[in-house]
Parts: C-alpha cells; structure tokens; sequence
C-alpha cells in the first residue's frame, strides 16, 4: 500500500494562563468516495 498523504497545519491555542501558544500539527489524509450516491456530510 502507498504511503497516506499527510496534511500540515498549525494549531493556535492558549493555556490555562491565557498565553497563545502555536504547535505543528499532522493529519493523515484518507481517500474516501464523497460522490453520490454517497451520503452529504
């Protein structure tokens, strides 16, 4: 099986303390049939 593609971002988020913090962030990306007759998401 290919390697999944994966999709880079960054995640923007604050703390308890209310200090912002970015962090890099990955998610790997699943081929999926979104055509009909497929359900709307």
């Amino acid at each position: 099986m290919a390697d999944q593609p994966t999709l880079k971002y960054v995640c923007i988020y604050a703390d308890e303390n209310n200090e912002t913090h970015f962090k890099d962030m990955e998610a790997t990306m699943k081929e999926a049939d979104y055509a009909p007759p497929a359900p709307l998401i």
